[in-house]
């Protein structure tokens, strides 16, 4: 494995503590309260599968965030691939010497390797993004202003389909139809709306984030909503920001999904939320208490 800083501050470098706010695209960024080692941001893709897009997206993520005045991590969980993803991500680590690799074997689920990457995270703030970066990374900054101007602990991105791309193109009625009893499943279980509960880019505050996980039991796709659900029951504020999804996202929103693959997708989300609401109504998460002034 890797060593852990990328992108070290050279205050931080030197074993300081950043006491002043770093600019950032006109907003502040408060740096003088860090994670463990100093690091401000850590970065979390799951991988599956991924040997034909995890290099490029990777190169992205460390292009911007050498660009950055403060201390960052990028962790990669390899969910038990079957592909050469493994493979990759070994040649990347001599690439950037401060990328971590997390091999989870065998392949347990999306939730299960978000869960292993947050455990794992050592910044005050966490990103988790896909592997295949259906949102640019410039956008971590978007979500960063607005958990630390709001003491948000969850900012979730929602993919705005006109933001920076003129005008986007129209999905078929059945994909805006579905998607639209997925906001409603969304909304009854976290008790917020949130138009886009199932984007991959989110922002948690670290310790937020590591209670939360810490008690989630779904290890598939449902923990996007078992996190936000039980994000809500601690009292965190989760809040929404919209984010330009990447160009080729778009493309592949407007083709025309099967219907019979739409359908499955809903009746998976309508699964996760009957599994998390029985679950919390049996008393199954053991939801811990966060420290006086950390609820957010």
């Amino acid at each position: 494995m890797a060593t852990l800083a990328v992108s070290q501050h050279p205050i931080a470098a030197a074993g300081l503590t950043l006491s002043r706010s770093i600019r950032e695209g006109g907003w502040a960024v408060a740096a003088g309260s860090v994670g463990e080692g100093g690091v401000y941001l850590s970065v979390v893709i799951p991988a599956f599968n991924e040997e034909e897009r995890i290099t490029q997206t990777l190169r992205r993520v460390f292009l911007y965030l050498e660009a950055q005045q403060y201390a960052s991590e990028v962790i990669v969980v390899d969910d038990g691939s079957r592909d050469h993803t493994l493979r990759a991500l070994t040649r990347l680590e001599r690439e950037f010497p401060g990328l971590i690799v997390v091999p989870a074997v065998p392949n347990r689920g999306k939730g299960s390797a978000v869960a292993a990457g947050v455990a794992r995270a050592q910044g005050k703030y966490i990103l988790m993004t896909d592997a295949d970066a259906p949102v640019p990374i410039e956008n971590v900054r978007r979500l960063l202003h607005r958990a630390v101007s709001a003491g948000a602990a969850f900012v979730v991105g929602a993919r705005d389909r006109l933001r920076g791309n003129g005008v986007a193109p129209s999905r078929p009625w059945h994909r805006r139809a579905l998607a639209a009893v997925e906001e409603l499943l969304a909304r009854r279980l976290v008790r917020r709306r949130l138009k886009d509960a199932r984007c991959g880019f989110k922002l948690y505050r670290a310790d937020a984030a590591k209670a939360v996980f810490s008690c989630c039991r779904l290890r598939g796709f449902g923990f996007d909503l078992e996190t936000l659900a039980l994000a809500g029951r601690m009292g965190l504020r989760v809040d929404e920001v919209a984010v330009a999804p990447s160009p080729w996202s778009l493309g592949i929103a407007a083709r025309a999904r099967p219907l019979l693959a739409s359908v499955v997708g809903v009746l998976q989300s309508v699964r996760d939320v009957l599994r998390v609401k029985v679950n919390l109504a049996l008393g199954r998460y053991r939801l811990p208490a966060l420290p006086a002034g950390e609820a957010g």
